[in-house]
């Protein structure tokens, strides 16, 4: 029941063992809230470049918003680029939300698999009532896509998480103490 209203990568924290939270609730409410801050329809919150669509034309932030805004930062960590973003233009920024399809993952990646295009687009939907109900369709939407065992994943993600933070490499790019 709690709308975060401010998913993107700054807020999607990743710690030494692979292991990924959400964080900086500090806007985030309850679906159901009918606070003076939810109400008022003619506050934004958020990041524009991670925005659903409808909360531009002043929709009440919900569980889809949120979850276009996760599709937003997986299309952006797999294609390495937030296409919806326009630096230094805000009126361009909100026009690619408005008319922009992101790109397809797979012409960017060969090694996509088959259906990710699929389940992004749906995710991605300008329209939040074609999108999936919420996060635990869209993540069994993905996990249907996984060619090996989840438990294998995740050690794979570990592993390699643990291999860039222990990279004196990391310390040094942070220009943070080792």
């Amino acid at each position: 029941g709690i709308v975060h209203r401010d998913v993107s990568p700054g807020n999607v924290l990743l710690d030494v063992d692979g292991s990924i939270k959400l964080a900086d609730f500090g806007i985030a409410r309850m679906h159901s809230d009918q606070t003076e801050t939810t109400s008022q329809p003619s506050l934004l919150k958020g990041k524009f470049a991670y925005m659903a669509p409808e909360l531009l034309s002043r929709a009440v932030p919900s569980p889809a918003t949120d979850l276009y805004a996760a599709a937003v930062v997986l299309h952006e960590l797999l294609t390495g680029k937030n296409e919806l973003r326009v630096p230094d233009s805000v009126e361009a920024t909100i026009a690619r939300i408005v008319q922009h399809i992101p790109s397809r993952v797979s012409e960017l990646r060969p090694d996509a698999p088959a259906g990710l295009d699929d389940v992004l687009a749906r995710a991605l939907a300008k329209d939040p009532k074609m999108r999936h109900r919420d996060a635990a369709e869209l993540a069994a939407a993905l996990r249907d896509l996984q060619q090996a065992e989840e438990d294998e994943l995740e050690r794979h993600l570990s592993a390699t998480v643990a291999v860039d933070f222990r990279d004196p490499l990391m310390a040094a790019t942070l220009g943070v103490p080792d």
